[in-house]
């Protein structure tokens, strides 16, 4: 019996591996649109509020 026959084959360890990183990557992926729709919700509202500045300063 050697090492190796204690821990799982190396086909199942590598798509554990897999999966794992597949589940990180997603919840990368997930934080990252996250971010991007509140930045752009941001980025309406100061261009909302420069537009009605810029309308004020117009009159």
């Amino acid at each position: 019996m050697n090492a190796s026959s204690s821990s799982k084959p190396p086909q199942q360890h590598q798509h554990t591996l897999l999966y794992e990183r597949t589940t990180k990557l997603e919840d990368t992926l997930q934080q990252f649109m996250q971010l991007s729709m509140s930045n752009q919700k941001n980025t309406d509202a100061l261009v909302k509020n420069i537009d009605i500045q810029v309308g004020k300063i117009a009159k």
